[in-house]
Order: structure tokens, then sequence, then C-alpha cells
């Protein structure tokens, strides 16, 4: 009996042992042979552009526009990297349009309002005088109400594509205040005063009887301290306390009806954009309504913060607000001016939507 119980348990022992794999039956890790065959991945396009933004060195604005540009080639996981000069650092900041329809520069962020000589139409894409009262709606009109699609026309006819639209104007001041060394208390008092300005606003300015005068933004400061102009218009608080506007004027009229809001263009030339990938393009508008966001969200408490800062230095404020009669005789004024910037197909079309939109929101009566 006891042999026979350690006969079995020995057989037990024999099957265990020989169902056990040994280190020298273990397959070894081995990596699969290389597939000569198989083609290395392409390398990755990296798009180098020189662009020109709109302000100088010295403006915060001008730090927004190379945050901008770091935030691109970031988003692009570096397949595009911009090079973003101040304005006038490459070629004069009335020549960005010609620079950039030629291909000398790549991308500018500069704004449609300088463009009238182009196309009439450029002249609407900024906003009509005591138009839009908040950034949100022209934003709106571009996007939803067929503003992007008619911009687009109109920079497309010079080989430039119009990526989208940087749109800003802290209310109630408006995108730009007036700084001036005369007093302007109502429409009337423009009558005669040598004023820096230009696009719509121009228009506005002259059909008051004011005689318009062209200066670049570095150049407003000499030109209001010496008698060059009288008075003039550029944004607001936040980037005029950068060019201390507020030492050159001694009053600021507000709110800025000739230029309720401000667009700058996301705008690149028609060759390079067609280089890019359809998943390039498609981030490069994301990250310019991105861009529009971002300029607003900067201006709106920047600006009421600068202004008082002005106020504090010593320049006294005429505010229209507070003679209500006064913003309505604008606002009539620059109604009956609207018409004349529909001279042709495109700024006909542009403006008919902008009233239907107006309308459509209340800002304008049928």
């Amino acid at each position: 009996m006891r042999k026979n119980f350690l006969f079995a348990l020995m057989a037990v022992l024999v099957i265990s042992l020989l169902l056990v794999p040994t280190a020298c039956e273990t397959e070894p890790d081995v990596d699969p042979e290389p597939d000569n065959n198989e083609a290395a991945p392409p390398p990755v396009e990296v798009f180098e552009w020189t662009a020109v933004g709109i302000h100088t060195p010295g403006e915060e604005a001008h730090q927004w526009e190379q945050e901008w540009a770091e935030m691109v080639e970031t988003a692009t996981g570096g397949r595009i990297k911009i090079d973003m000069q101040p304005i006038g650092a490459i070629v004069g900041p009335f020549e960005v349009f010609d620079a950039l329809s030629e291909g000398v520069i790549d991308l500018s962020l500069k704004t449609s309002m300088w463009w009238g000589g182009y196309e009439p139409v450029m002249n609407i894409l900024t906003s009509l005088p005591a138009s839009f009262e908040h950034w949100y709606q022209l934003d709106f009109w571009y996007w939803q109400f067929g503003g992007i699609d008619i911009a687009r026309e109109a920079y497309g006819r010079h080989n430039i594509y119009f990526v989208g639209p940087a749109v800003f104007g802290t209310p109630p001041l408006g995108a730009e205040i007036v700084h001036s060394n005369v007093p302007i208390r109502s429409i009337d008092d423009y009558e005669g005063v040598k004023i820096r300005s230009g696009g719509a606003a121009a228009k506005w300015f002259e059909g008051l009887g004011a005689s318009v005068v062209s200066v670049p933004g570095p150049e407003i400061y000499s030109a209001l301290e010496t008698g060059v102009v009288d008075a003039a218009e550029w944004v607001g608080p936040t980037l005029n306390w950068g060019l201390s506007l507020h030492e050159a004027a001694d009053y600021i009229i507000v709110p800025g009806l000739h230029t309720p809001l401000m667009q700058n263009e996301v705008a690149v030339n028609m060759d390079r954009w067609n280089e890019l990938p359809e998943d390039l393009q498609l981030i490069l508008e994301l990250c310019a309504k991105e861009y529009s966001r971002m300029r607003a969200m900067h201006h709106e408490p920047l600006d009421h913060y600068y202004l008082e800062q002005m106020i504090d230095y010593g320049v006294e404020v005429i505010n229209w607000y507070d003679t209500p009669e006064e913003i309505e005789r604008a606002k009539q004024y620059s109604l009956e001016l609207w018409e004349e910037f529909a001279v042709d197909d495109l700024s006909r079309k542009a403006l008919d939507s902008q009233l239907e939109y107006m309308r459509m929101i209340g800002l304008i009566e049928d």
C-alpha cells in the first residue's frame, strides 16, 4: 500500500516538472527584423513669415501683437513662425498694403480703414460713423452676417487673403478718441479745425468743415505739439497713453462717434495662404478669431483706467454724453453720410448688409 502511494506521488512530481517550461525552452524577446522597404515619414514643413503690425515698439499693443504671433506658433506646433515687426520697420505705414500684395511681407495686422483708396468698401469694413456700439456687434456682422465674404472678395482682388478681423471698441468711449488743443463741445466746433484722421472718419470730419491731415500714428505727438494739426483721432486711452498724447493736447473728446469701433485686419499674402495645408489654414483662422477677443478684452478695462490717468495728469475730458442733444445731432448727421460710402457694387452690398443687421438689433429704425 505504502509502495503504491509513493509511486503515485513520484509520478505526479515527474509530470509537474515536465509541464513547467525551462529557461532554455522560453522564447527570447527579439525585435522583429526592420522593414527596409518602409518609407520614412516626410519632414514637417515649416512656414516662416514676416509680419507688420500697426503699433510702435514702445506701445503695449505691440506686445499683444507679438503674443499673438507666439500663440500661432504654439497652436501650429511650430509649423508657422511669424516674425512680428512694428509699424514702419520694413515699409512705410501707408505702403503695407502694396507690400503685402506683392509678397514683400507675408502678413499684416493693419486696418482696412487705411485702404479706401484701393477699394471703397474698405471704409465700411471698419465701422461707419455712429453705427455699432459694442465690439461684438461688428464681430457678429463679419462672421454671421456676410461681412467676412465681402472682405475676402475685396482683399482677394489684390492678391491678399483676409483671414479675419480683430475688432475692439470700449463703450461708451468708442474705439477712437480725439485729442485736441481746442475745445470741441459740439459738431459745429469742428469747423476750421485741422485734424489728423483717415478712412470713413476723414469724410465725417470733412463734412463738418474740418481740414483733414494724414499723419501716421508714431508722428501724431509731434504733429500736435508743433501745431501741424489742432486735433487728432487715434485709438483709445490705453494706446494713446503709450504715445504720450495726453502731454501734447489739452482736451479729449468722447465718445468717438467718428469711429465707434476699430478693426485690425489679419491678412496674408494670397500666395503664402495657398501654400498652407488645410489644417494650418483652419488654425490660423481660429487664431484670428481669438486675436479679436484678445484685443477687445485687453482694451475694455485698460481704456477706462488710462482715461482716469489722463484726467489726473490735467487733461480736460469733454463728454458729449453730458449733452444728449449733441449726440443725437451727430447721429443724424452720420446717418445722412452713410450713403456716400456706397459707390460701387461691393460697397453697396456691404452697406445694405450692415443696415439690415443694425435694424435687426435695433440700432436704427426702418
